[in-house]
Parts: C-alpha cells; sequence; structure tokens
C-alpha cells in the first residue's frame, strides 16, 4: 500500500487517501516518465516512507547537529550557511512540532541580536538570515525585524540587480524580496524580486567578473540544456572531460529558490508563473541525471568526473521536487519514484546512525569531492564541536532537513482537520485544534485522564501516529482505534512514557483497518501540571 500523497498532488496520482476497502489488491507503481538516453532510470519500486520514518530520520540529524552550534568556529554564525541551516530546522519544527528547535532557533538570533554578517547589505549571501528571522517573528513576535526592515528597505533603492551574478544568490535572496513583499504590503519588493531574477537568468553572463571577454550567451540559464551556469566564467568551459559544467549544489541552490519564492508569495499571484515553470524545466532536466543510488553528482552532466554521492545538491533537489509535489506543480507519478529514491539515498548512504551526515562537498562554487567518510574527522564533546561544522558544513545538513520535511509534508494524515469528540477542553484552545495541521496551536483541557477522538469519515489502513505535546512535556497516554467506535483496539501504549518531546510511534500490532482514533492523556512525567496540552494528533496510513 502506497503513502498517501498531499493535497496539491490527488490530481496526479489515483492512490490519494483511498479508503482501505479500495486498497485491497496491489497496484502497479507509477512511470517515472521517458528517460533521456544513456540516463540513470529512476523507476517507481521505491515509495515513501512511513511518515514515522522520514520524520524520525530527519530529527536524527538534526538531534546530533545541534549540540555543535554552542562550540562551533565556524563564522559568520549569521551568515548564509548557518542560516540555511537554521531553515532546515525551522522547516522540521512545523512538521515535528518539538519546541526545542524552535528555541534553538530562537536563541541562534537573539545571539546574533537579530543582525546580518555584513551591513550595510547588498549581499544576497547575508540576508539569508532574515529569511529564518521572518519565519519566526511569525511564532514569536520577539524575533526582532527591525535591521532587517531597514537593510531591505535599503537594498530596495541601493542594491544592483547585478549584484546577482551567480546562482547560489538566487536562493540566498530571492525568497527574503518575497517575504519582504508579504511583510510591508508593498509591490516594489515584489518588482526587485523579479529584477533580480531576470537579471540573472539573462544578463548574468554580462557580469562585472567577466570584463574583458565575450560570453557565448547572456544569462546564466541555458535553456538547450535546462540548468544554469554557477556564473559566467563557466559559460562556454568545459571540464577535463570536455563536457559543458553543471554544478548540482548551485542547480539545487536555483530549483530551491523557485520553491521558496513559491511558498512565500500570495496564493494565485500571477508573478508565481515564471518561477513554477522554472521549477518544472529544471525538474524535468534533473530526473534524467539522477544516479540509481538517488544522489546527484557534483558535475551534473559528466558525473564520472566526481562520482561520488554529493548530500547538500541531492538534498535541495529533493526539497524542491517534494515541494513541487505537494504544491501540485509536478505530476506525483513521475516525480515521486525520484523523489523516493533520492530519500532514501540520503537516509541510507549519507545519513549515519550517529546522525552524522556524510557525502558534503566543502563550501566552493563549482564540482568538486565530498566528503566520504563516515564520521568526522574530530568527534563533537561537551566542550568542542570537533570538526563536524566543517567535514558536514551547517548548509549541507540544513538541505538534508529541508529535504526531509517536505518528504514529511508528502505523506499526509486522513486524520487532519476531521471531526473531533472531546471529554474536555480550554477556551482558547478547543478539541479542533489537536488535528488542524499547526503544531503552533493546541488543544489543552485540565485534569488527568481527557481525550479526544477523530472520525476520518471512513476506514483507513492505518500504521503510525504524531502526538505533538506542548512545551515538549513528557505525557502519558494510549493510542486506541475502532473501525465502529465501539469496539476499540489498543496500539501505542505510551503509559509509562519518560520521552520528552513529540513522539512517533509505529503502532504495535502493525498495520490495522480503521475509522476511529483515539488519544487518552492519563498524566505526565517530570511536570507539576494539571493540564493536558496537545498541540497535534495525527495518524498515517500504513
Amino acid at each position: 500500500m502506497r503513502r498517501a500523497i498531499a493535497a496539491g498532488a490527488v490530481l496526479a496520482i489515483a492512490t490519494v487517501l483511498t479508503p482501505a476497502p479500495a486498497q485491497s489488491g496491489a497496484s502497479s507503481a507509477p512511470g517515472a516518465g521517458p528517460a533521456r538516453p544513456g540516463a540513470p532510470v529512476v523507476t517507481a519500486a521505491l515509495d515513501l516512507p512511513r511518515h514515522s520514518t522520514v520524520l524520525t530520520a530527519t530529527k536524527l540529524a538534526a538531534d546530533y547537529y545541534r549540540t555543535t552550534y554552542a562550540h562551533t568556529t565556524l563564522t559568520p554564525r549569521n551568515g548564509w550557511s548557518w542560516a540555511t541551516y537554521t531553515q532546515g530546522v525551522q522547516a522540521l519544527y512545523r512538521q515535528a512540532g518539538d519546541r526545542r528547535y524552535l528555541d534553538d532557533n530562537l536563541a541562534w538570533g537573539r545571539s546574533n541580536g537579530w543582525g546580518i554578517s555584513t551591513p550595510p547589505e547588498i549581499d544576497p549571501d547575508s540576508i539569508k538570515a532574515g529569511q529564518t528571522y521572518f519565519d519566526l517573528h511569525a511564532i514569536d513576535p520577539t524575533a526582532s525585524l527591525a535591521i532587517m526592515d531597514a537593510t531591505m528597505a535599503g537594498d530596495l533603492t541601493n542594491q544592483p540587480v547585478a549584484r546577482y551574478d551567480w546562482i547560489d544568490s538566487l536562493f540566498m535572496g530571492l525568497p527574503v524580496w518575497a517575504r519582504w513583499a508579504a511583510r510591508t504590503g508593498n509591490p516594489a519588493y515584489l518588482d526587485k524580486l523579479d529584477a533580480n531574477y531576470a537579471w540573472a537568468r539573462d544578463k548574468g553572463g554580462t557580469s562585472a567578473r567577466c570584463a574583458g571577454r565575450t560570453p557565448p550567451r547572456a544569462g546564466l540559464f541555458d535553456a538547450s540544456q535546462g540548468l544554469w551556469y554557477r556564473d559566467c566564467t563557466f559559460i562556454g568551459a568545459k571540464d577535463a572531460n570536455g563536457q559543458p559544467i553543471f554544478w548540482a549544489r548551485g542547480n539545487g541552490w536555483v530549483i530551491a529558490a523557485m520553491a521558496q519564492v513559491l511558498e512565500s508569495l500570495p496564493a494565485g499571484d500571477p508573478r508565481g508563473a515564471k518561477y513554477a515553470s522554472m521549477l518544472q524545466t529544471m525538474a524535468a532536466r534533473l530526473i534524467g541525471l539522477q544516479g540509481s543510488d538517488g544522489f546527484w553528482r557534483s558535475n551534473l552532466t559528466d558525473p564520472a568526473l566526481s562520482p561520488q554521492p554529493e548530500a547538500s545538491g541531492t538534498g535541495l533537489i529533493t526539497y524542491a521536487l517534494a515541494y513541487g509535489i505537494q504544491a501540485g506543480i509536478l505530476a506525483a507519478p513521475t516525480y515521486l519514484p525520484a523523489v523516493a529514491r533520492a530519500w532514501q539515498g540520503l537516509t541510507t548512504l549519507s545519513l549515519q546512525p550517529s546522525g552524522f551526515v556524510t557525502n558534503c562537498q566543502g563550501p566552493g562554487g563549482s564540482p568538486g569531492q565530498s566528503y566520504s567518510a563516515r564520521a568526522p574527522r574530530t568527534a563533537p564533546t561537551s566542550t568542542s564541536s570537533g570538526t563536524v561544522n566543517i567535514d558536514s558544513p551547517p548548509f549541507c545538513v540544513g538541505a538534508l532537513l529541508l529535504a526531509g520535511s517536505a518528504v514529511a509534508r508528502l505523506t499526509i494524515s486522513p486524520s487532519t482537520g476531521r471531526p473531533v469528540a472531546y471529554t474536555g477542553q480550554e477556551v482558547g484552545n478547543e478539541a479542533t485544534r489537536v488535528d488542524d495541521g499547526d503544531v503552533t496551536t493546541r488543544w489543552s483541557a485540565k485534569g488527568f485522564p481527557e481525550a479526544v477522538t477523530i472520525d476520518l469519515g471512513a476506514v483507513f489502513r492505518l500504521s503510525n501516529a504524531m502526538v505533538v505535546p506542548y512545551l515538549d512535556r513528557a505525557y502519558r497516554y494510549r493510542i486506541e482505534v475502532s473501525a465502529d467506535n465501539v469496539h476499540w483496539q489498543l496500539v501505542v501504549d505510551r503509559t509509562a512514557n519518560t520521552s520528552a518531546g513529540s513522539q512517533l510511534d509505529d503502532f504495535s500490532p502493525g498495520a490495522v483497518d480503521a475509522r476511529y482514533a483515539r488519544l487518552t492523556v492519563i498524566g505526565v512525567y517530570g511536570v507539576s501540571t494539571a493540564w493536558v496540552s496537545i498541540q497535534e494528533f495525527a495518524v498515517y496510513d500504513g
């Protein structure tokens, strides 16, 4: 049985949230579309893992890496690399709901004074931190945007479009312009977004960094290849094998930028069409360049030159493809197999049992070798980050966290937004908030035990659940399911729980058919409170 696919892909795949009785027979996997001659074939033999499996792997990477920040020597701490990491952390918080991830990002912003790395700002790299600040401010208004407001207002007038003359800058800057358009309501920020993008695409080859030479094309985007040159110095250049040079991470930055801009634009905004079109164009080219192990090599069109798996480019591309499927921009039968294969590669070859992420190419601007050892050269300790932040740079881990969070969004829950019965609730924190799909809201009720029961509306094959407690409390609970709301089967027993944070539970009997799911909270460990407060309760298919 396939995982449930996000709503944006409903028209693209026929197995979306199909009730269990309709899924009794096996179905063939969707095809991956025509492959380019000589390209690795990405088949549909793989399906997405369970929601619990995806988030468990993503949290493993985050929990290993988060402890290294306090002692890092990698600076600037509010630069583009750490900012990319915090974006991945923020995306994971939105999916898993663990308060520690939100607290980490708030502490990061406060330690930076909510500032950017090189004010006064005309460098797209530096404003990347502002994207995380913006997202934090939407949850906690103490996240100050004063410095970013001044920076963006200044750049609106003073930043020349020629600053966007390398493709990394599209990921670093474009989404920030879209967010500040939303913040201010000033369409001039959207005009600046479009101008920066159009210049890079159509005129980036005329950059001053190539003064004195005439490139074969004016823009950084090569429509004949469906890919982007890193900057003007790569236009017309050849690698050691005589092939054009298209850098995987650079193209990952671009396609991920398209996804983040589209996420930020108002729904239905006509400006989004060109960004969606570019995402589609690049996606169509990239799936033909994916390796059989799920990775994209550092040199996209000449993988033999750098044959090692490369995690940062693969993570960014996976994130963008998963977003495209979820948003209905990419057809799931064509692109879901590539996402599943990439995620399998990232979590079996790059993500180590310790949580260390390997196969990362270090900072640079062209294809190159990746760090391939299964552990950092020097392990982190309670007083040192070792060499973790060098061997596995923050941006690389951030790319994996973005990918995992986007893949998790594809495995939607049939319980989200469904009717809820309850034994008690607090005004302002009603029971309907327990399944609204938003980890920043909560259901609260005073006293133990308290319970909520969700009616899925039909019988589904269910196999796992997520419980997100308020303030990461170690609540003790049980989950039961029923086909008729009369006869109940225990599927999760955490009545002796001592673990804080969100819980991702596989059902003890395996997959079961049920229409109703009931969460009963009987107490809490390690906290003195009479309140049950659950931010999200969701069940997932089998």
